[in-house]
């Protein structure tokens, strides 16, 4: 129930966002009452071989990684930005047991994907509800998870969400696609964790869940302005991506 009022308090403040803040003062802002709340956890959480101390040094350890990224990618040094995130993972896979924070999307799932359509233009084709294609990479714009002339797909377990996704236009101008999975696709999970999915996990596990919520959170910020070129609150979803594809 700790954990839970817990995730539910950082939710409600990623929501509440001010629009004069910049990323690393909000997130200094949350990761501080982070903090504050880790520590009135009862002793019980920590595994045996990592008292509540130790589990506070790691998550402190993780926040500084997500700060010197952002600081060398600021100062235009990417090169060490991606390194930061790199140590960041080695340091994870030391303290974690293998497959944390990942799951499965099994075969024969269906998924969604959504498309906007500009006013007076036609329905997309079957085809265009796809990812865009590679030959054709120069209109891959910025995303949160994807970067110039990288082609993503973006899609989401319900309707519901991928309407969400898109800021909740009229659905006359949105496009609706279902996406059948032909393998098993393994993912690894950013996302908020909910009631559900908290109560179902070992001890383990929530000590795993709560090393990696530091970076959940930088990834989940919403954009202060969705039509800037560029977009802070995508620095580390992005450098996260690079270094997942290196893997």
């Amino acid at each position: 129930e700790n954990i839970i009022a817990i995730i539910q308090r950082i939710k409600n403040i990623l929501s509440a966002r001010p629009k004069d803040i910049g990323l690393v003062d909000f997130l200094k802002s949350i990761y501080d009452e982070y903090a504050v709340m880790i520590a009135t956890l009862d002793d019980s959480i920590a595994r045996p071989k990592m008292l509540k101390e130790g589990l506070i040094e790691t998550i402190d350890k993780v926040e500084e990684r997500i700060y010197q990224s952002l600081e060398d990618y600021y100062n235009g040094r990417l090169l060490s930005a991606i390194a930061e995130m790199d140590f960041l993972f080695q340091d994870l896979h030391l303290i974690l047991p293998d497959g944390y924070n990942q799951f499965t999307i099994n075969s024969n799932d269906i998924w969604y994907r959504g498309r906007k359509i500009n006013e007076g233009t036609r329905i997309y084709l079957r085809k265009e509800m796809f990812h865009i294609p590679n030959h054709l990479r120069e209109n891959v714009s910025n995303q949160r998870f994807s970067f110039n002339g990288y082609p993503c797909l973006y899609m989401g377990k319900s309707i519901w969400t991928c309407w969400e996704e898109l800021d909740e236009p009229d659905l006359d101008n949105i496009c609706f696609s279902a996406l059948k999975i032909t393998q098993n696709l393994h993912i690894f999970d950013l996302s908020i964790p909910t009631p559900h999915s908290i109560n179902n996990k070992s001890i383990e596990e929530l000590v795993a869940l709560l090393i990696i919520f530091p970076l959940s959170i930088a990834c989940t910020i919403k954009t202060k302005n969705e039509k800037a070129n560029f977009k802070e609150e995508y620095i580390i979803p992005q450098l996260m991506m690079i270094e997942l594809l290196e893997h």
